[in-house]
């Protein structure tokens, strides 16, 4: 049965992975174990997963999670359970992205509204282009007067963001509007400890209504920061500053964002 693959994903590939990962997988799973888990690996059709996608009502939800399956089974045929990848032609529902991007009369004004700690969180990000998660894993002993240590959480990419003026009166400013002392991590929470997603996830909607700007996504501020990147030092800067493997992955990542400037004729 398709449950016992899901079973054996879940207890030896799933822990390998990032723990933001393990937790949006995890709900995934069940998921798919509902829809298909009493199933044989050859019973399952590529017209019973098009129906899935087609009536699931969270579309995106459903073309990760249809992702997943097709992960799922790549791993069972290599331990021998089946023959065929049922995923494989499929076509997912399509998904329009996100092509947001923030001015700088809005970023000035969640800079305005935010508390010293958020402010400064906004800052790094636009400086570095770091991924919120990065930034509440970013410990003291990252940081050193040649500038900060990042190791990306998502891809296991390493980077050493160099000391700047600027980013050097952020982490000042950081220090400063730090909760309480504790001696691991940059941003603490009110009681001294890590700040978790869901604390910041709180936090950051009230700061966007109080700043009227509610469709404004924390990540949005990567996207703005790699956008200006390329506009100031080319796609290659900008490929560094978001750590990305190659220039598609970065190309992919502002193309959207980028408006053409055009002088009309006289």
């Amino acid at each position: 049965m398709i449950k016992s693959a899901i079973e054996k994903y879940q207890i030896e590939v799933l822990p390998s992975q990032a723990a933001k990962t393990q937790h949006t997988r995890s709900f995934q799973l069940i998921k798919l174990n509902n829809a298909f888990g009493h199933m044989k690996y050859d019973e399952l059709q590529t017209h019973h997963l098009s129906s899935y996608l087609r009536e699931r009502e969270a579309k995106v939800s459903a073309n990760r999670e249809v992702s997943l399956l097709s992960s799922i089974f790549k791993h069972a045929i290599n331990w021998g359970w089946c023959t065929r990848n049922p995923c494989l032609g499929v076509m997912y529902n399509k998904e329009i992205g996100r092509d947001r991007y923030i001015t700088d009369e809005e970023l000035e004004q969640l800079r305005c509204t935010a508390d010293d700690q958020m402010k400064a969180m906004i800052d790094l990000a636009y400086l570095t282009a770091m991924r919120r998660s990065d930034i509440l894993n970013l410990k003291l002993s990252d940081i050193t007067e040649k500038g900060i240590f990042n190791q990306q959480n998502k891809t296991g990419k390493k980077q050493l963001f160099e000391m700047t003026t600027a980013l050097d009166e952020t982490l000042k400013r950081a220090r400063k509007a730090r909760k309480l002392r504790n001696i691991t991590y940059l941003f603490t929470n009110r009681h001294g400890g890590q700040i978790t997603e869901t604390g910041f996830n709180s936090a950051w909607r009230r700061l966007r209504e109080k700043a009227e700007l509610p469709d404004i996504h924390f990540h949005d501020i990567r996207a703005k920061s790699l956008t200006d990147a390329k506009r100031q030092g080319g796609l290659d800067y900008a490929q560094a500053l978001g750590g990305h493997a190659n220039q598609s992955m970065t190309e992919h990542y502002i193309k959207q964002r980028e408006v053409e400037k055009i002088k009309p004729l006289k």
